[in-house]
């Protein structure tokens, strides 16, 4: 069985990786598999690596995201006429590439992919000799949108999967639920080891995103401040990874460093900017947090933290609580509330046999639900369903 898996671009984000950890499944598995890309990069030398066909658009400018549904505005009118012809003119590309293929499955990966390829049914082929799958990693877009998105692109689908069961129900409420299947992101295991008695007197806390309002920094400091003014606790420092990378981020990181500085907690606070080994920085963590005040779909961060064998002190936002169980491998705070994330800190804080347990039962639940052998198995499920 032929497939035809495509991506936007030839770059490297969590999209991509689940992208190339799912193309590489279907190749160990013994499919007939080739990749649509829109450009080089190194999701691209990953593939190539691996001995998979690569095709490019011929096209090279792809419809912009903020005219697929995904962004938070529509360039219009100025633009608007473009982009149709750019719509146009990349379905094509679509064709021409299906036509040479001739493919059995289409695995759409993220949105733009599957707006083009709507686009494409509707120019060319609405009696179609193929089967189609659309993998929705749940990013934010407005309700109006999602209305659209629901109502118009996904009909020509034969299976949705979702990343979590939170943008299966946020994001696809509408699509009938025979359709999606949730099929959990997994990680690479780099685990060594439980690393417990290191002999270092200053417990560490590592929050590792990209530094900017919806990652929730904020709210992590201000839960410093209630840990040194309110509960006296000293024994602790916080790492911060990650750079701000937009303006506005910069911004938010400037409001972030003089709240530190303004409340005397320098000591505490680390803000060490995009690192490239952060995975190792995380593997001498003593707890991982993640302050999200929107809805993350299935933060990567925590996944990784359970395949490491940390304790996790997080918000309920998005697919969080699917990774995390409350009181089992950390704890789960309501979004925004600093009072309640201080006071969960400090029982880890004040507690190593309750992060030991934490830490044994956050692998435990890696090992259950989001090895690479985990995802898979679902993984190759979903597309034996078509077959």
């Amino acid at each position: 069985m032929k497939i035809l898996a495509i991506n936007e671009f030839g770059d490297w984000g969590g999209a991509e990786k689940i992208f190339f950890l799912t193309v590489r499944t279907l190749k160990n598995y013994g499919k007939d598999v080739a990749v649509l890309l829109g450009s080089k990069g190194k999701l691209y030398d990953e593939i190539k690596s691996i001995n998979i066909e690569i095709f490019l658009y011929k096209r090279k400018e792809l419809i912009p995201n903020s005219s697929v549904i995904a962004g938070s505005r529509i360039n219009f009118p100025n633009r608007l006429f473009k982009n149709l012809r750019l719509l146009e003119n990349n379905a094509k590309d679509f064709y021409e590439i299906i036509n040479e293929i001739k493919p059995e499955i289409i695995y759409l990966n993220n949105l733009r992919p599957l707006v083009i390829y709507d686009q494409m049914i509707k120019m060319f082929n609405k009696k179609r000799g193929f089967k189609a799958i659309w993998h929705e990693h749940g990013y934010q877009r407005s309700y109006w949108r999602q209305i659209i998105l629901d109502r118009f692109f996904l009909k020509n689908l034969d299976l949705v999967i979702s990343v979590s069961n939170h943008v299966k129900n946020k994001h696809l409420r509408n699509v009938r639920l025979k359709k999606v299947n949730v099929v959990y992101n997994g990680v690479d295991d780099f685990f060594k080891g439980y690393d417990w008695d290191k002999g270092e007197e200053k417990v560490t806390i590592v929050h590792p995103a990209f530094i900017t309002f919806w990652k929730g920094q904020h709210n992590i400091v201000k839960a410093i401040n209630i840990l040194v003014n309110k509960y006296n606790i000293d024994n602790f420092q916080v790492l911060f990874l990650g750079s701000a990378r937009t303006q506005q981020d910069k911004n938010y990181l400037r409001k972030l460093l003089k709240y530190i500085k303004d409340n005397k907690l320098e000591n505490y606070v680390s803000f060490l900017g995009y690192v490239p080994n952060a995975l190792e920085y995380m593997s001498n963590a003593d707890i991982i947090v993640s302050g999200s005040v929107e809805h993350d779909p299935l933060p990567t961060i925590l996944l990784e933290a359970c395949m490491l064998g940390k304790p996790i002190v997080t918000t309920d936002a998005g697919g969080s609580k699917e990774i995390v169980k409350d009181n089992f491998n950390g704890f789960v705070v309501k979004r925004g509330d600093s009072k309640k994330f201080a006071e969960k800190l400090y029982y880890l804080l004040i507690d190593e046999q309750l992060r030991r347990k934490f830490s044994k039962n956050s692998r435990k639940i890696y090992l259950e639900k989001f090895s690479i052998s985990s995802f898979e198995d679902r993984i190759i499920k979903i597309f034996n369903k078509l077959e």
